[in-house]
Parts: C-alpha cells; structure tokens; sequence
C-alpha cells in the first residue's frame, strides 16, 4: 500500500512473556489491531485483507496498524484470550505537544478462539470504541462497535483455510467537512483465503487465493474481488511471486503483478 514511499516504522513493540509467571503475555507499542484474528502483514498475497482497513467517512477507527497495548493468554483446553486497549488513531505523527492520540478516548477489543480437534479453531472478536471528529459545524463523537467471527483449518500447513466476517457501525460520520453528518453507519464484509503447499513448511512452492467482499450504507466502500497467487522458493529468503486480482466492484478491472520479495 506505500507504494514505495518511506512510511516509518509499523511493527515496534515491546514484548514481556508470562509475566510475573502468570501465563499473560504483554505486547506495548505499535502492531496491527487484527493481529488476534488474521495477520495482514504474514499474508502473501499483495491484494490486502480488505475490511481491515475499512472505515467511513473521516473517521480514523480501523483493524491496521494502531498503538497501544496488547495482553494475550492461553488455557491448556485449547482457549485463548486477547485483550488490546489502543489509540484509535492509526500510524499518524505526533503532534507538536508530541502527542500521538487525536482525543482523549482509548478503544478496546476482546478476541477468544477456541482449538476445535486437531485441525480447527474458532473465534469471535468485539471491538468498542469512541473518537473526536470535526467538521463545519463543530466537534462530535463518532462511537464505533465491530464485532464477528473467524475460522481456521489448518491441515499440517499443506492445505490452510482462513474465514472471516465482521460487521461494524458508526454513530456519526461526514464524507467532507461541508456535508451534514450521516448517521448509524452499518458496515460489513470479510473474506476467504486458502492456501496450499504440497509440502507443508518444506514446500518450495505455494498456490494462495482470496476473496474480499465488503458491504457498506455508503457505497463507495463496497468492494468484491478475487486473487490468484503463486509463489515459488529460489533461496531461504528469495521468493519469485505472482499474482492476478480481478476488482468486480464499480467499473470491473483486473490487474497482474509478478516479482520477488525478499527478507520474509
């Protein structure tokens, strides 16, 4: 998405395991708010997983990059719990206060997956949060609830199939700092994703396809399409890529990319 354009730090966090031997794992810094569910930045596909990034209007609320802090835990039957308390406000600079959040609100997401047998896992998220918005007429409140679930089979890594669905509504939102507000925003999408390796983790080769749908009362957030991803191992950290994605939402398009990526 930067496009070549320097864009600063993205993952820089500090991690503590089982503190005080509680078993909670503690994460402080910047990361990615989806991280519990799917992580955008392991994926390998250069088509993105589009509702995390999803958001109406002017808000700043998302599944990206945010900071904050992160607590994570898991239970010998096979559960897990995270818990993340964070700014809402994305990657931006800090102001000339050096100050990082825009208002005075912190959000909060709980996720919790379950290990179904050897091959499943299941979770459900809920996010709830409250940011400070602007326009002509002065400030507002723009609260945002998301919540949904997620499902992952894993075959031994050779065959990998990831599902996700969330819903999201926003109490007031503006499309520009002239419009009147619009409100109780509903928002909805998620997306589909396989991937398979004949070998497992000693696979030098991959085949990856997703599909994004996204819904939304504001209709230039809705998005379809689908991606075809090939990739192939030429070292440990040298992979030839490939990729064709079809955009079927507004004026249908395709486009092809191919390549390497290196340092993975």
């Amino acid at each position: 998405d930067e496009r070549g354009k320097i864009v600063g730090l993205e993952d820089a966090f500090l991690m503590y395991k089982d503190l005080f031997r509680t078993g909670i794992n503690v994460y402080l810094g910047q990361f990615a708010a989806s991280d519990p569910m799917f992580k955008g930045e392991m994926r390998y596909t250069i088509e993105n997983y589009k509702i995390y990034g999803t958001a109406p209007g002017e808000s700043s609320i998302n599944l990206k990059y945010d900071k904050g802090i992160l607590l994570d835990r898991g239970f010998e039957t096979g559960t897990s719990v995270v818990f993340e308390v964070i700014s809402g406000t994305g990657l931006g600079m800090a102001d000339h206060w050096y100050v990082f959040d825009k208002d005075k609100y912190k959000n909060m997401l709980l996720k919790l997956t379950q290990d179904i047998g050897e091959y499943a896992s299941i979770g459900f998220f809920g996010y709830a949060g409250k940011e400070v918005l602007q326009n002509s007429t002065g400030n507002f409140i723009n609260q945002v609830k998301m919540y949904g679930p997620d499902l992952v089979l894993d075959f031994n890594e050779k065959l990998i199939i990831g599902l996700q669905y969330l819903w999201r509504s926003d109490s007031d939102i503006f499309l520009n700092p002239e419009e009147p507000m619009r409100q109780d925003v509903m928002t909805h999408g998620g997306f589909a994703e396989v991937i398979f390796s004949p070998r497992g983790d000693m696979s030098t080769w991959y085949l990856n396809g997703l599909l994004n749908w996204v819904e939304s009362d504001l209709d230039y957030l809705d998005y379809r399409s689908a991606t075809l991803h090939a990739g192939y191992l030429i070292r440990r950290n040298v992979r030839l890529v490939t990729e064709f994605t079809q955009v079927f939402s507004g004026q249908s398009y395709g486009k092809w990319s191919a390549g390497f990526v290196s340092a993975f």
